[in-house]
């Protein structure tokens, strides 16, 4: 095929040019709708749908409108959202939430962690930092002390992940007839009231910490630490 180029670039035949035998390759040929979706850089159906009823492209009457992309499925693939909790309690201490953060940094008093334990009928929240995991038994129990003094109730139940230190509190919790509950593996989503918390902690330390203000290009020597 030959065609006219202006500045280096081929144009599309125009009326304006000689005219010649219309092009087969292009008039004839129909692509169907995943020709089009892998053409376009593997875009989802509803914007291949789009553009080839904006831009007026040539479609195949046969083409499969479904979306069965083996690649797009391998590799845009990911976790539904979690349906609303139907978790119900109707008093304080019914279900307690825990899990325990690790900071990247050590804070000014060799603190590394904190736990966490948050009610979840009355959404209170308690923290408390550690300078090792395996300290959350120790915490545990003046926690479960000040708890049922102030509620004048008994803990019931406790939601945690499958972590070391919780492994270990299992005795303790049988001892004091706590029912454990965990998270299956890779589903943070299951313990969302203590994941929420955290982030709000997190966040809130993090602005404090910037209107401080500290430098926000600091060396790993010279990082800003939260004061536990």
């Amino acid at each position: 095929m030959q065609g006219w180029t202006r500045n280096g670039v081929y144009e599309w035949p125009s009326h304006a040019q000689p005219k010649k035998p219309p092009i087969i390759a292009f008039s004839s040929v129909k692509a169907s709708l995943p020709d089009w979706h892998h053409r376009l850089g593997h875009p989802s159906l509803k914007i291949v749908s789009k553009l080839v009823s904006s831009q007026a492209l040539s479609v195949a009457s046969s083409s499969n409108s479904s979306n069965s992309c083996n690649a797009c499925q391998l590799n845009k693939t990911h976790k539904l959202p979690f349906l609303v909790s139907t978790v119900v309690s109707s008093k304080p201490l019914e279900i307690i939430y825990s899990d325990v953060w690790s900071s990247p940094i050590i804070s000014k008093d060799d603190y590394k962690y904190y736990v966490l334990f948050v009610d979840h009928f009355t959404k209170y929240m308690w923290m408390y930092p550690l300078k090792n995991k395996s300290d959350v038994h120790d915490v545990f129990g003046r926690f479960k002390t000040l708890v049922e003094k102030f509620f004048k109730n008994s803990i019931i139940s406790f939601y945690s992940d499958n972590g070391g230190e919780y492994i270990a509190l299992r005795k303790t919790l049988a001892q004091h007839g706590i029912s454990h509950f965990t998270t299956p593996p890779h589903t943070p989503e299951h313990n969302g009231v203590s994941e929420h918390r955290h982030r709000h902690i997190v966040e809130t330390g993090m602005s404090i910490l910037t209107h401080a203000p500290y430098p926000s290009h600091s060396g790993p020597m010279h990082s800003p630490r939260l004061c536990i």
